[in-house]
Parts: C-alpha cells; structure tokens; sequence
C-alpha cells in the first residue's frame, strides 16, 4: 500500500510533505486511517499551529471521525487514537 501527504499553508505553499509503502494488504478503511494518522504526525513535526484542514475523498472515514458512538472495531480505535492526536493542537 502506497501513502502521500502533503501540507499546504493558506496560499497553497507546500510547507511539506511525505509518503511511503507498508508491505502488506491492508483495507481502504486502514488505507485512508493510515494516510491520516500519518498527516497528523507530520502536522506534529512541522509544529503547524492554528486551524487545519484535512481532506480524504472516504466519507466512511469522515462519518467516524464525527461519530461518537461506542464502536470497538479495530478502525474505530484507530481513529480515537486520531482524534485524541487533535490534542495537540
């Protein structure tokens, strides 16, 4: 599975970026979690500061992130560990 980030401040600049493989079969739903997770630590490295916007075309990913029910797959606590990422900032 193949990744790609790229942040961009208001003007479009690229501030940075990074991508990478994982060796294995994985779901669109890890995919896209992996992808975003990844983004978040970047945002971290870069120490962005103030609003942000992450974009994903995988509305699943999106509907979880907003959902805030009691899900105890696999994905779902990936995506807490993405949400309790927005911590930091």
């Amino acid at each position: 599975m193949g990744y790609g980030v790229i942040i961009r401040d208001d003007d479009g600049f690229v501030l940075g970026g990074g991508g990478g493989f994982i060796n294995k079969r994985v779901s669109v739903h890890d995919a896209d979690c992996i992808t975003f997770e990844r983004s978040i630590k970047l945002a971290c490295q870069l120490n962005v500061i103030g609003d942000m916007l992450f974009e994903t075309d995988h509305a699943g990913l999106v509907n979880k992130m907003h959902n805030n029910g009691m899900d105890v797959t696999i994905i779902n606590a990936r995506i807490k560990e993405c949400k309790d990422a927005f911590n930091n900032f």
